[in-house]
């Protein structure tokens, strides 16, 4: 009887994690994304730290689960309470305290940090971002509890190995990137430190524009919406993204924008629209900030392309939410097909 029980519980929570996953793909804009940067090529293998001169240690994104994360059912439970609100909202403009930590760690790396000297002493290699793009420089920093001599950095092409460029740095070093460089690339640091030596690596990828933000208009009121134009330049036509944070002119932040459109090649435009339900209850200077613009794939094995902002903040005027027509969101019929499939869980 135990053994049916169980049986029966594993299959509602496998079915409960199976809808789940196709409601996230009908609606693939939604704060459950997930954005971080994927890095198969390189993990950390598991091994026990080492205790002797010259070992070698790597790292990519991080797949291991948190030990205070959730498991089984109630991760289920959380998630399906999360969805039922965030289908409250409209996709694109979405609370920030529901998705704004998912946004703000779409380009985190995740760093190497290991034991030396028999555990005593750690060691970390750690970059600003997983993505780059070009002019940018790569920016990082080799960290220790002890300290640190000399720090020979090699980039190497992840694809072939050819080593593209190296350079002696201190603990925190810049690498201007060059044109011809390709997408995955691999710093690798023999790091020197007081009492022997390691060799530590880390991937990233490198972009050269795709688009470029030019300007973005104050924002107008359009029934429920505050909508603002965004002028760019993009250099192919294709379907982009744009998404970014909306926040008040104090730096209070209110919500995760989203504008996908197809585009052709040149001077473009695009909508970014702002839903009243996210906005404070009071007249308020906004501000767009930390916009992220995408060329998004196109076929099967294509990889996301990534633009620039010619600027980090956007002011788009000073806003009375009470202008504004203040009927709730109504969910569209996919999504209210989704409310229904969830209440059933």
């Amino acid at each position: 009887m135990k053994k049916i029980l169980w049986m029966t519980l594993a299959g509602a929570a496998s079915l409960a994690a199976l809808v789940l996953w196709f409601i996230i793909q009908l609606n693939p804009l939604s704060g459950l994304e997930k954005s971080l940067p994927k890095n198969d090529t390189h993990h950390l293998d598991g091994k026990k730290a080492s205790q002797h001169k010259g070992a070698s240690y790597s790292a990519g994104h991080n797949n291991k689960r948190d030990a205070a994360e959730p498991r089984g059912g109630q991760a289920v439970h959380n998630a399906l309470t999360i969805q039922r609100k965030l289908l409250s909202h409209p996709s694109y403009s979405q609370p920030y305290g529901y998705v704004g930590a998912s946004f703000e760690q779409w380009n985190s790396p995740h760093p190497v940090d290991i034991p030396i000297l028999d555990g005593e002493e750690h060691l970390s290699l750690r970059l600003s971002h997983f993505h780059y793009v070009y002019p940018d420089a790569i920016k990082g920093k080799v960290d220790a509890s002890v300290g640190v001599g000399n720090v020979r950095l090699e980039l190497i092409d992840v694809r072939t190995g050819t080593t593209l460029h190296i350079q002696q740095s201190k603990s925190e070093f810049l690498i201007p990137l060059e044109l011809n460089w390709p997408r995955q690339l691999r710093i690798k640091a023999t790091v020197e430190f007081d009492g022997g030596s390691e060799e530590l690596s880390t991937d990233l990828n490198a972009h050269y524009s795709v688009a470029t933000i030019k300007a973005i208009n104050h924002a107008r009121i359009n029934q429920q919406d505050l909508v603002s134009e965004v002028t760019l330049h993009t250099e192919k036509p294709g379907i982009y993204r744009l998404r970014g944070i909306l926040e008040e002119e104090k730096g209070t932040r209110l919500a995760i924008v989203t504008a996908t459109e197809f585009l052709g090649a040149g001077s473009q435009t695009l909508m970014i629209k702002i839903h009243h339900s996210v906005l404070p209850n009071k007249t308020v200077e906004l501000a767009l900030t930390n916009l992220v613009i995408e060329k998004m794939s196109s076929r099967p094995g294509e990889a996301k392309r990534y633009g620039r902002s010619e600027r980090i903040r956007w002011p788009i005027g000073k806003v009375n939410q009470d202008r504004l027509d203040q009927t709730p969101y109504s969910p569209s019929q996919q999504e209210r097909q989704q409310l229904e499939l969830l209440k059933k869980l």
